[in-house]
């Protein structure tokens, strides 16, 4: 029996609209922005406390305006001939669009991957909205009681890091998710698995296969 989420997750993405992505990416990476502007250490503490950074959604906004003004001013300043200034203001665009989080080539592509009819991009966008949840629980479905759930260490767009938690004492794994593959690495070695055309029950079945194979 297919999963309601992973149907959900496949057909939603395909069909999202461009400025709807852009509204959905906003709104996910803002939550690690600090709700208002850290004036005292109490402030920093509860932002802390939440997961968030000491940078305001309020100043991520001013950053963002300031980072594209600074992009405008730089091409001006190219076209001019004024390199000096031009590549100055064009650094301090790129340190702003690490500093804010928002790039429209890093949104588009996300877009076009996430968009693409296939298991990968669908766990990519998985992950992006919150995590492998729904994933994992097929993988735990077949895999019995040897499994106990992922934790995750790392994901970044296109990337994703996952430790698996085995319930046998000493049995370590790990899940790393890219856009055109899932490589799953045990204690026996990698195995890449590569076949955009799986189904996301179908991947969960060769995944949980790997995971206890030598559990």
């Amino acid at each position: 029996m297919q999963t309601p989420m992973l149907k959900y997750t496949q057909v939603v993405i395909a069909d999202m609209k461009r400025k709807d992505f852009y509204k959905l990416y906003y709104a996910v990476t803002d939550k690690v922005y600090a709700d208002h502007i850290l004036w005292t250490e109490e402030d920093s503490e509860q932002a802390w406390r939440k997961g968030q950074i000491r940078t305001s959604k309020l100043g991520r906004k001013i950053f963002i305006f300031w980072q594209y003004a600074a992009l405008l001013a730089a091409v001006i300043g190219l076209a001019a001939g004024a390199y000096a200034i031009g590549i100055t203001l064009g650094a301090l665009f790129l340190l702003g669009c690490v500093l804010t989080n928002y790039s429209v080539i890093k949104i588009e592509l996300l877009y076009a991957v996430y968009r693409r009819n296939d298991v990968f991009s669908s766990l990519l966008y998985m992950v992006f909205r919150g995590g492998l949840d729904a994933f994992g629980a097929e993988v735990k479905l077949r895999a019995g009681k040897r499994i106990g759930g992922f934790v995750p260490e790392w994901k970044a767009g296109l990337w994703a890091k996952y430790s698996v938690v085995y319930r046998k004492q000493g049995a370590q794994a790990t899940i790393w998710l890219y856009p055109n593959k899932m490589v799953v690495k045990t204690g026996k070695g990698k195995c890449a698995i590569a076949d955009r055309a799986l189904s996301m029950q179908a991947l969960a079945e060769q995944v949980a296969q790997i995971l206890t194979a030598d559990t």
